[in-house]
């Protein structure tokens, strides 16, 4: 006969593994949300099941749930809390389950942590282990996910011929298990290779079949993505109306499934895409919303979106603002160990501080850019540092160590499939070639050189690059005397210089509704943070603002006609240049030319620029008064001017004096203040703040 003890053990045994059993079924819930995207939702089901499980010492189920939120706060991008629910749960595996598959989905994971961190070699490493435990477990499909997941680290690398060979035995695997979702995965990373070396087609081709796989089986969070690529093809493309089209289907695909995420993720890409047509005003509003996503599900990275920022400002030649994002951008990579990124972010801080003739800050963010490339292996990331450093050392005419940095570029461009780096590669090189100072110029294989950069910056719809080589091209046909081709470019430049202006327009009038939105976002604020008679005070102070900038917008839109003006007068002068005798319009084109490269602010621009400029900074400039007492009024406007982070050339052509003489002014201020060995601008851009 059965005891009592005996039969509430039986009893126990029954419910504990009703129990298991669905927890196990909870757990493959779960961890099936997370592949689609619901990874907030997972990580609550994943919390229940942990605490299930450590109540009847169900091992399996502490492991899978530990694992599982470990990888929902991988999709959340939350590392730290990944990489703890990860060593918990490894413990336990390699006490109960050591060289079990168990252990290599964790060390996937924790490979994943490295991977975005871009720490390749760890990540690559913990792959291989986990490659190993799979392969001696006979589990075919987790072997195919790890050398995919292997792919994808030489995809970061620049490696693509290496990522294609992990991809190819990948997919095979998946083909013979006929897993339809992750064959349509696969040949949706393929076809990433082929959008970064810039074969669209190929890319195309590849998303498409994906696509239809996916599609037919209501894969949907592989659709979004797919949807989200092939919109990157086109973003690329320049072909940004059809981009907003797929990226919108993403974001509706995402919106179904819930994975705010996704959403968020798919947003930042539309406001890629507005801002490659100049749409600043819709990008902001779509970086704003995948900003307020992603504080409200709690990623702590944003650091692509503040990249984002910053590039937005800098194209509005607010440069400050663009300054501010891109170190936020700085600080976040650097707080989550983002190396890869990290190299992005100085890098964009170098390339500003150049293009604002600030050369020596410029070297020493892109110097720390490219070690920051060399340590992550980021290849793409390097060759567009070298043309960087590469452009300054020509702009300052060290023409030798150009050509030399160049060349250590050439190669890496070649291999990463960059057009756009490919054109401004040989645009740079044209120009260095060109210059009548270098030891080994060449003016027959700078020609070249320029012709082949306006063909491929043509396929990258890059109209003010165009604009550019299309004038160092007819300067050099000017230098030669070749009146009649330079005449004929010339036409082109006039064309690409409509275009150009009409978009300097666009940015100017963006710029000042930006403005407007900051201006009344920080008031509404106010309104909720202070009393009635701050907030009457904060209201004066807004209209003030308001006024400056309508009288900012008022002397652009002056500005702009006067360069219409110029440009009707430049093409009356051609039209009637053609019906001259020859020598007569060759030295008609000889003088428009020179007019061209002659200062076009006239008096009256300086003198409204310089008053806007009192009144906008009267603050700063009152401080200074107080400070530095010394100081003339010439020399405070100097002050003003550098604090805005302009360079000498801009700030003389604002005064309508020479560069040598602001040089002066910046010498008397440094004895003025007291400076010795840190930078004027970055000592006045610091007071500024303080």
């Amino acid at each position: 006969m059965i005891s009592a003890l005996e039969i509430e053990n039986i009893h126990a045994d029954i419910v504990k593994d009703t129990e298991t059993k669905e927890l196990i079924r909870l757990l493959a819930n779960a961890e099936n949300d997370i592949e689609v995207g619901y990874a907030i939702k997972a990580k609550e089901s994943l919390l229940f099941v942990l605490k299930k499980s450590t109540d009847i010492d169900f091992h399996e189920g502490i492991v899978r749930a530990l694992t599982g939120l470990g990888k929902a706060s991988l999709v959340l991008s939350i590392f730290e809390e990944a990489l703890d629910y990860l060593a918990q749960a490894e413990t336990i595996v390699l006490r109960h389950f050591p060289s079990s598959t168990f252990h290599g989905d964790i060390l996937s994971h924790k490979a994943v942590v490295h991977k975005q961190r871009g720490e390749y070699d760890a990540a690559l490493e913990l792959n291989h282990k986990a490659l190993n435990i799979f392969v001696k477990n006979g589990d075919r499909k987790r072997e195919a996910r790890t050398i995919g997941n292997i792919a994808n680290i030489y995809v970061k690398l620049g490696e693509f011929a290496k990522a294609m060979e992990h991809y190819q035995p990948s997919l095979r695997i998946y083909e013979e298990l006929k897993d339809l979702f992750a064959i349509a995965r696969t040949l949706n990373n393929m076809g990433n290779i082929f959008r970064h070396r810039s074969l669209y087609n190929e890319a195309l081709e590849y998303y498409g079949r994906a696509l239809t796989i996916n599609t037919e089986n209501n894969y949907w969070s592989n659709t979004a993505q797919n949807y989200n690529n092939i919109g990157n093809v086109h973003r690329v493309r320049g072909d940004f109306e059809m981009a907003k089209y797929y990226y919108k289907k993403a974001i509706e695909v995402s919106t179904k499934l819930g994975s705010q995420e996704v959403i968020a993720q798919n947003l930042e890409n539309l406001g890629n895409a507005h801002y490659g047509l100049a749409e600043y005003s819709l990008a902001l509003e779509c970086y704003q919303k995948a900003l307020e996503i992603r504080n409200a599900i709690g990623t702590e990275q944003k650091g692509s979106l503040y990249l984002n920022l910053g590039n937005l400002h800098h194209a509005l030649e607010d440069y400050y603002t663009a300054l501010y994002y891109y170190h936020h951008a700085l600080d976040d990579y650097k707080q989550f160990k983002r190396k890869s990124s990290v190299g992005d972010a100085l890098a964009n801080i170098g390339a500003l501080y150049s293009l604002t003739g600030q050369y020596d800050m410029a070297l020493d963010y892109l110097h720390q850019a490219l070690e920051s490339h060399i340590n992550s292996g980021k290849k793409i990331g390097i060759s567009n540092v070298f043309l960087n450093i590469g452009n300054i050392y020509r702009l300052q005419g060290m023409y030798e160590q150009a050509f030399e940095t160049l060349q250590l570029a050439e190669p890496i461009i070649h291999e990463a499939g960059s057009v756009y780096s490919r054109a401004m590669l040989l645009y740079i090189k044209a120009q260095l070639l060109a210059k009548k100072e270098y030891d080994n110029a060449n003016t027959e294989i700078a020609e070249q050189l320029f012709n082949e950069a306006l063909v491929l910056f043509a396929t990258t719809h890059s109209r003010k690059e165009q604009y550019e080589v299309s004038c160092g091209l007819a300067t050099l046909y000017k230098e030669q005397g070749r009146w009649k081709e330079a005449g004929e470019l010339f036409e082109q430049c006039l064309e690409l210089q409509r275009t150009v202006f009409s978009e300097k327009s666009q940015k100017d009038l963006t710029l000042f509704d930006l403005k407007q939105k900051v201006i009344l976002a920080e008031q509404e604020k106010k309104i909720a943070e202070h009393e009635a008679e701050i907030y009457r005070l904060r209201s004066v102070e807004l209209f003030q603002k308001n006024a400056l900038v309508q009288k900012e917008l008022e002397a652009t839109i002056e500005i702009i006609v006067q360069k219409n003006t110029l440009i009707k007068k430049i093409n009356d002068t051609i039209t009637d240049a053609v019906h001259l005798s020859p020598q007569h319009s060759r030295q008609t084109l000889y003088d428009l030319l020179d007019s061209l490269e002659a200062p076009q602010l006239a008096e009256t621009e300086r003198s409204r620029l310089q008053a806007q400029i009192k009144t906008a900074y009267s603050n700063f400039i009152q401080k200074l008064e107080a400070d530095y007492p010394s100081l003339s009024e010439t020399e405070l406007k100097v002050c003003t001017l550098l604090s805005m982070g302009l360079s000498s050339s801009k700030i003389a052509m604002t005064f309508g004096v020479s560069q040598r003489t602001i040089e002066k002014h910046r010498e008397h201020i440094r004895k003025k203040i007291g400076l010795h060995e840190q930078s004027l601008t970055v000592f006045l851009q610091r007071y500024a703040v303080d």
